[in-house]
């Protein structure tokens, strides 16, 4: 018997500090660097980040995903807050979004 290898769990987020799009393997990641990680707490960022996501009962990783959902694919926000659709129905349309815009940027870059 051969062993099974499941899927890694992979989240799109917006970081705390910088605000950049990044992948992640944790949903309770904040930031996109060590860097960012030590200016956000620096600056009270990831402190007002958790205040608020315990005002509001959700986890500082989950607003930090709706933040990305909001800029990569703003059309489904709604199908979110409405309870129709959760976060995990949609992983594949944000990694596919998240996907598009490295490879756009790549080009960019590869342009310049």
């Amino acid at each position: 018997m051969t062993p099974v290898t499941l899927p890694t769990k992979c989240y799109i987020h917006a970081c705390a500090a910088c605000g950049c799009l990044f992948e992640t393997g944790r949903s309770d990641a904040l930031t996109c660097s060590g860097a960012c990680r030590v200016r956000a707490k620096r600056n009270g960022t990831i402190q007002r980040l958790q205040a608020v996501a315990e005002g509001v009962h959700v986890s500082a990783g989950a607003i930090l995903r709706a933040r990305a959902l909001d800029e990569l694919c703003p059309e489904h926000a709604a199908s979110i807050i409405s309870g129709e659709k959760t976060f995990d129905d949609l992983t594949t349309t944000i990694q596919a979004a998240f996907a598009k815009r490295a490879r756009q940027a790549a080009a960019v870059q590869e342009g310049a």
